[in-house]
């Protein structure tokens, strides 16, 4: 399965699936960066920085590396906060 999956290359993937791919990428980043400015945002930044750990991963626009479980929390809150 495995194989299967990995075996395309990027010139064989459909235009539209690219588009839509740049589209949904684009949007994460904007949703994040806007979101990144609301308090409950720096909070959850804070909190991650404050639990130290191993330097995994950058929290999204601050660039500050925490534990990976620690940087997926604060850079999903920032586009949840954001679109919801």
């Amino acid at each position: 399965m495995a194989r299967l999956l990995n075996r395309p290359k990027f010139g064989d993937l459909p235009p539209t699936a690219i588009e839509h791919a740049k589209i949904l990428v684009a949007s994460t980043l904007a949703s994040a960066a806007a979101g990144s400015t609301y308090s409950s945002a720096r909070i959850i930044r804070d909190l991650a920085k404050e639990h130290g750990g191993k330097s995994e991963a950058s929290i999204w626009f601050d660039g500050a590396k925490v534990r990976c479980t620690r940087q997926r929390a604060s850079n999903s809150c920032w586009q949840c906060r954001r679109r919801g």
